[in-house]
């Protein structure tokens, strides 16, 4: 499998301070990651993602507190991951992936439930 990873700083977060070769990077892109640095303005960047074409219904997941004993997961969709997000309180640090490898999330839960009835 070949492909190109992009690493696009958005400065304080704000989507419209993105260049245009960014955008279209974003456009074109599978999976997009975003660090705990830009939770805060989760509502700008899934707004400006679903601008650029992403579907409202591109899965998206949400962690908090990641390998650690109080870890929270949401999986949800761009379309309504704010509301999602502001109702089960979640907040950094937290990283979000938004793209259709999230569906891999249910497989591990899937195995997960499997081991623990083995």
């Amino acid at each position: 499998m070949k492909g190109k990873v992009y690493l696009i700083g958005a400065g304080p977060g704000d989507v419209e301070l993105l260049t245009l070769k960014a955008v279209r990077a974003v456009e074109r892109s599978n999976v997009v990651l975003i660090d705990d640095l830009v939770i805060g303005n989760l509502a700008g960047i899934a707004a400006g993602l679903r601008c650029a074409g992403m579907a409202d219904g591109t899965p998206v997941a949400v962690v908090q507190n990641g390998t650690l004993p109080n870890e929270r997961r949401l999986v949800t969709q761009l379309g309504t991951v704010v509301h999602d997000v502001t109702k089960a309180g979640l907040g950094a640090p937290a990283i979000v992936v938004i793209g259709d490898v999230v569906r891999l999330a249910a497989v591990e839960g899937a195995a997960e439930a499997a081991r623990a009835w083995a």
